[in-house]
């Protein structure tokens, strides 16, 4: 479960334990950079903050689309509901994997900002400890073929 609500213009999507101290300023990476809160950046298609709060290390990703239409509309989506944006399935998803008991980054909070019929989105996730990314293990070495099939599986299961 999650706590919701609403700031002027903004939904955000909450965990419980952090609910209360959640405020617009944690969706900016200048308000962690001004108090000397940034451990790191992982570059993409766009920087994810990685930001030391108490006993908390999480990351902040802003939403940004790719392809032909991201050189358009860089971080613009249409808005047709809050459960329809890609910021509120995603925290949602997350949420509910949790309850379930699989291993996924924990939600903390989300943002969708929304201007008429547009939307942005930010959302914030507990950093993963010792994670990398396929490509980081690629720039280091190859990957065993047992590596391979493992990850494959994970996302398309081969009967």
């Amino acid at each position: 479960m999650f706590n919701q609500h609403v700031k002027n213009n903004h939904v955000i999507l909450s965990h419980p334990q952090y609910s209360s101290q959640i405020e617009l300023d944690w969706f900016e990476p200048n308000f962690w950079q001004q108090q000397q809160k940034i451990v790191g950046a992982k570059k993409g298609r766009a920087t994810a903050w990685f930001f030391k709060h108490a006993d908390l290390t999480a990351v902040l990703r802003h939403y940004w689309r790719g392809g032909l239409i991201g050189k358009l509309l860089s971080d613009q989506y249409l808005y047709w509901g809050l459960e329809q944006t890609r910021v509120y399935q995603e925290f949602s998803l997350m949420t509910r994997l949790i309850e379930l008991g699989l291993n996924v980054p924990k939600p903390i909070a989300a943002k969708v900002s929304r201007y008429g019929f547009i939307y942005r989105g930010d959302i914030i996730t507990e950093a993963v400890s010792g994670a990398k990314s396929i490509l980081d293990i690629l720039i280091e070495r190859t990957l065993s073929e047992a590596e391979i099939k493992k990850n494959s599986t994970n996302y398309c299961p081969i009967s």
